[in-house]
């Protein structure tokens, strides 16, 4: 490859990696579609959302745990801004920061809570297209209640 062709593929890369961040924070605010997020994950991709949330390894097991959260979670509004990223070759890493709405029924009355959390996350380039092999969630500040999806007590930070 010469170093036209490689910036190319990084500049290309970066795009399209983007873009599957939006689409999954997309699908997130669109009721968090099961189907549709589990999709853009390799075979045996991980979901982790660390001991609150907890890990969810291969699709079928990210599947569950988003249909379980849709039926906590009734809508939300992410928002992906200070993204890294790392490409090398068809594979990469880095991590974009989210800023998301969301609305939690489960305590009386409903609330509204903001979060401010870091994804990591590592990609690799399957068949032409991006996919996720890794995303790891870090909460770094909640107003409020953390619901409680993966069978955790809720948590208010």
């Amino acid at each position: 490859m010469t170093e036209l062709e490689s910036r190319l593929h990084r500049a290309e890369s970066i795009l399209a990696i983007k873009a599957l961040a939006h689409r999954y924070s997309n699908m997130c605010d669109r009721g968090f579609d099961p189907d549709g997020i589990t999709a853009l994950f390799v075979d045996d991709g991980v979901w982790d959302g660390g001991p609150v949330v907890g890990r969810f390894e291969g699709r079928e097991a990210i599947r569950a745990f988003l249909t379980g959260l849709a039926q906590v979670v009734t809508w939300s509004g992410h928002f992906v801004v200070n993204d890294e990223f790392d490409v090398t070759g068809d594979t990469a890493a880095g991590l974009w920061r989210c800023i998301a709405v969301v609305n939690n029924p489960g305590v009386e009355p409903p609330i509204d809570n903001w979060y401010f959390q870091d994804y990591h996350f590592e990609c690799v380039l399957v068949g032409g297209a991006w996919k996720f092999h890794s995303i790891r969630t870090d909460l770094r500040k909640t107003t409020g209640y953390v619901p409680d999806i993966a069978g955790h007590s809720p948590v208010i930070r």
